[in-house]
């Protein structure tokens, strides 16, 4: 078995409680958060995520998944407050648990490529359908990214599905949270700032941001998590110039010879 782990932080989770403690989301939240990807023997890829709650126990919860070119909905195993997702060939997987306390619902969300490549076939249980609406956070732009980076730019769209009173945005970017602006549609974008310390990881370096979306409906209050796993950008710290000019002087100095060769030459070529 061969692992692919991630430089994700061990301690996120606590981070993010406190600064969402801190700040005007309140204490609670339900959130994903990714953990190593493990290449199976029989060629499946899993990705392990856990499952935090910072709040009191909740009276449901409840965790999907949905598989790309599949609109099937289906049932993800959860023990010990971790959840594994498989493939068997390259897909996009959409991860959430759905919560509920008394008048507060609770919303986590995931999206993540995985690039199985097996014979063996994942066995998955098909799932009902929630009967209450759910609100949801949908990555519109770029919809199939399998390296999402820092210094892009991400749009979403939030489905609230239900009536609301007041809708707050925020990300916890690096253990810090700050709000995000709302653009039209009920449509926002975010950018991730770059980061020294994916720059002098290795190549598979990652870091969690999480978008945090608090609606207010009546008395019933909704809070939406959706996780995002950043790699450091391929281009954003290359020196253009430099390479253009080391690239364009070899181009330059062949075509001079070429000159040079044409007009000392006799054939008219």
């Amino acid at each position: 078995m061969r692992l692919f782990k991630l430089n994700i932080m061990g301690v996120l989770w606590l981070a993010m409680a406190s600064a969402v403690h801190a700040s005007a989301v309140d204490d609670d939240l339900l959130f994903f958060e990714f953990l190593e990807q493990v290449r199976e023997i029989n060629g499946q890829v899993t990705q392990n995520f856990a499952l935090r709650f910072s709040g009191p126990e909740l009276d449901y919860l409840d965790v999907y998944f949905q598989q790309s070119g599949d609109e099937t909905l289906y049932e993800a195993t959860v023990e010990n407050q971790r959840a594994a997702i498989s493939s068997d060939k390259a897909s996009f997987f959409r991860l959430f648990a759905l919560g509920g306390l008394k008048n507060r619902y609770y919303i986590a969300q995931a999206d993540f490529p995985g690039f199985g490549n097996s014979k063996v076939k994942v066995e998955k249980k098909p799932a009902k359908t929630p009967k209450e609406p759910m609100p949801s956070i949908d990555l519109v732009s770029p919809k199939f990214n399998y390296w999402p980076q820092t210094g892009q730019c991400f749009t979403f769209r939030l489905q609230p599905n239900i009536p609301s009173n007041d809708i707050e945005l925020f990300v916890l970017e690096k253990g810090r949270l700050r709000a995000l602006e709302p653009a039209e549609k009920r449509g926002f974008s975010y950018v991730p700032s770059h980061d020294k310390q994916l720059r002098s990881g290795n190549v598979a370096a990652g870091r969690q941001d999480t978008i945090i979306v608090r609606i207010t409906n009546g008395n019933e209050i909704y809070k939406i998590s959706y996780a995002m796993l950043l790699h450091r950008s391929r281009t954003a710290f290359l020196d253009q110039k430099a390479g253009f000019a080391v690239f364009l002087t070899p181009a330059l100095l062949f075509a001079a010879w070429v000159a040079i060769k044409r007009k000392r030459s006799k054939t008219p070529w």
